[in-house]
């Protein structure tokens, strides 16, 4: 793995190698925070934070595993926690909150919504649902083919149907 590579030199006093680590996993980190927050400035913040905490953590990182998907589940909850703090989780768009809820959705019961969801459940809700994008364009991201991220999907309309 690339990543991996910089990962080694960075503990070993490369300073710079940390440059090649952010390059490589920045796109990741973005999107893993824009997901839920939508504001330039904000985005830009998160990711300085979450390059922090990696900094912080980076010896954490067990070499040969998966350093995108560990980077992006950092960025991903700070991100959760950092929209805790100011409440402004992001609403449905309100055709696509009719097609599956058929109901005025507001935070609290996006939240409740949310809760009854496994992670990879909760990414594709979010991508899908309240971003839009279609499976295709977004299964990369999340590391699924189109036909897993539709299954996940289809799975999820039925726990949410099951749970409203």
């Amino acid at each position: 793995m690339k990543v991996d590579f910089y990962v080694k030199k960075y503990l070993k006093g490369n300073g710079e190698a940390f440059d090649k680590i952010y390059e490589l996993t920045k796109k990741d980190v973005y999107l893993s925070i824009y997901i839920y927050v939508k504001e330039k400035d904000t985005i830009e913040d998160l990711m300085q934070d979450v390059y922090m905490k990696v900094i912080d953590k980076i010896d954490e990182y067990e070499i040969g595993t998966n350093f995108h998907a560990w980077i992006s589940r950092i960025a991903r909850n700070m991100t959760i926690n950092y929209c805790k703090k100011k409440s402004k989780m992001m609403v449905l768009d309100p055709i696509e909150e009719e097609y599956v809820f058929n109901e005025e959705v507001n935070d609290s019961k996006l939240k409740q919504y949310l809760s009854y969801l496994e992670d990879i459940e909760k990414d594709v809700f979010v991508l899908r649902i309240m971003l839009g994008y279609k499976f295709d364009s977004f299964g990369d991201f999340l590391d699924l083919n189109d036909h897993q991220s539709y299954y996940i999907f289809k799975k999820l309309i039925k726990k949410l149907k099951e749970h409203i």
